[in-house]
């Protein structure tokens, strides 16, 4: 990949419009320790002004422009938007949030009158929070969310500390509902800082309040994954998918979980990665069960599993229905590492309803070595 791809890359996780130090932080994610030269950023620099017609050095293709003007630092996709004025707007929407942020984020707790009223950071009782009169605009018909409720009473969504599992909402209400999904999707792909309200139990009166990005959406699942921004660090979270994908090199993948990831498993349902893990397995596979192709009650799998310390890898998951996880676990079944040969242990193929004889119809597979361990484990 050439270094103009990783720029273009790099605007793209960041929604279309940055400052140039935070291009540069995700181009360095994105590239080996061996491409980062001391001076980088000039590179950078320079591939951006050689290809924006708003630069003395154009040169190439017309990708970038300057969005306040020579000197100010910030660029934007030229394609990515309408026109200037979206872009900017955009742009000024995600400062707004992040200096907001940035002034309230020393309290985690805050009253219901602070954020309705006195910081209109979320205003009624709907789960998704976007103010029309102010984000109608341009391309946004639908509008850009400034923030999500979880009271934890409604809906299955799943809270951790670095993750929110949110579910779309579903009401008698389906032109808003809709509108509303649109505009969190909005968010995601100008990676625009929402705002999450907590609730906390049994006390009304009061939110805890925390910044997040959306990292994906899923339509089949009807979910958005959700990362925090860590403590109260002002921090731009880049889109994850676009991350990952210039960085996929499966021999870098770990059979077991790093002792971090080991540390936050532990009992509270705030202590686990399994948002994180759900949503890189639904989003790597193909949405049904992998060994009968049902489309519903379906689970993200651990092969090796999480009572084994095994690792969150997406490659260490497989996307089964609730009854044939539960045969998986209980071993009734295994899957060969070199020809991915379904092989029944206990009971009969039939009898467990399982209609695939191997897992060579995914798109995707699973990491070998994860299937290596556990077929090793559960010998006859």
């Amino acid at each position: 990949m050439s270094i103009l791809d990783r720029v273009v890359s790099s605007f793209e996780s960041l929604g279309g419009v940055a400052k140039l130090k935070d291009i540069y932080d995700v181009y360095k994610d994105i590239s080996s320790k061996e491409e980062i030269s001391k001076t980088f950023d000039r590179s950078i620099q320079a591939r951006i002004e050689e290809n924006s017609k708003d630069s003395d050095a154009f040169k190439g293709k017309d990708i970038f422009r300057t969005l306040y003007g020579k000197g100010k630092g910030v660029w934007y996709l030229k394609d990515k938007f309408k026109n200037l004025d979206e872009a900017k707007f955009v742009y000024e929407f995600k400062e707004k949030n992040l200096d907001l942020w940035n002034e309230i984020s020393n309290k985690k707790i805050h009253s219901n009158d602070f954020v309705r009223n006195e910081k209109k950071i979320h205003r009624g009782e709907r789960g998704i929070y976007r103010d029309l009169s102010k984000t109608k605009k341009y391309s946004f018909i639908d509008g850009i969310c400034q923030s999500v409720l979880d009271t934890g009473r409604k809906y299955d969504d799943v809270l951790t500390e670095t993750h929110l599992t949110y579910y779309y909402p579903d009401t008698s209400h389906k032109t808003r509902d809709k509108g509303e999904i649109n505009s969190l999707k909005n968010s995601y792909k100008y990676n625009i800082p929402i705002f999450v309200v907590l609730g906390l139990g049994k006390d009304k009166t009061k939110k805890e309040l925390r910044l997040g990005y959306v990292q994906r959406f899923n339509d089949n699942q009807k979910s958005f994954l959700i990362s925090f921004v860590e403590n109260s660090i002002q921090k731009i979270l880049p889109i994850d998918d676009i991350i990952e994908s210039q960085n996929e090199d499966e021999s870098k993948d770990e059979l077991f979980a790093s002792g971090r990831e080991r540390r936050k498993r532990i009992s509270s349902s705030r202590g686990n990665n399994q948002p994180k893990f759900n949503s890189d397995v639904f989003n790597y596979y193909q949405n049904q069960c992998a060994v009968c192709n049902i489309k519903y009650f379906l689970d993200a799998a651990h092969i090796v599993p999480v009572k084994d310390k095994g690792s969150d890898n997406k490659r260490n998951g497989l996307i089964l229905c609730k009854n044939h996880h539960k045969a998986f676990d209980d071993g009734f079944f295994k899957i060969n590492p070199n020809n991915l040969k379904i092989e029944i242990i206990k009971e009969d193929k039939k009898i467990l309803n399982i209609t695939r004889d191997n897992l060579n119809h995914l798109i995707n597979k699973p990491g070998k070595m994860y299937l290596e361990w556990r077929y090793k484990k559960y010998k006859k």
